[in-house]
């Protein structure tokens, strides 16, 4: 691995609020891919990408609602 410890890191800002941010260390003598495999989980489990991708564009408060409905009537079945 070398001197320094290896790691992946993702950092979101959101306006107004604190930022939220993902470390995954490398153990020693980890895959790459299982080190990037954990990140993706940690990544997931945080929320990061649903929240960027929820602001990714404005959503009308009346589809807004007709979505939560939609996904509520889901979840109900």
């Amino acid at each position: 691995m070398g001197c320094g410890q290896e790691y992946f890191y993702i950092v979101v800002r959101k306006a107004g609020e604190k930022a939220m941010a993902v470390k995954t260390v490398v153990r020693e003598g980890e895959n790459i891919d299982e080190a990037l495999r954990r990140f993706k989980r940690g990544v997931n489990k945080s929320g990061i990408l649903l929240e960027t991708r929820k602001r990714e564009a404005y959503l009308k408060p009346a589809l807004m609602r007709k979505m939560k409905q939609k996904f509520a009537r889901r979840k109900k079945f």
